[in-house]
């Protein structure tokens, strides 16, 4: 009869209705877990950025060091230069 049927579509409804609550609380515990390993992926970012710039620095220093002995050991052979030209001049 009508009471029956439209108990029954009732029970579909609620039926219905808290799939549709378990899905939704499922997708967000999906989004949830997807914003944290985005934000450890951008964590990680940050430090090998960090990492890359004082890479980057430590080798700026080296360059300069090494240009800063270049020129010292150039100096040093213009004056052995100097030296030897005057003792046969």
């Amino acid at each position: 009869d009508l009471s029956s049927q439209l108990i029954q579509q009732k029970r579909e409804h609620e039926n219905r209705l808290e799939e549709l609550e378990k899905s939704k609380d499922q997708r967000i515990k999906e989004l949830e877990e997807g914003i944290k390993e985005l934000e450890e992926a951008l964590e990680l970012e940050e430090e090998t950025s960090d990492c890359h710039l004082e890479a980057l620095e430590v080798a700026r220093q080296w360059r300069i060091r090494q240009s800063k002995e270049k020129d010292d050991n150039l100096e040093k052979a213009s004056r052995k230069i100097e030296t030897l030209e005057n003792i046969v001049a």
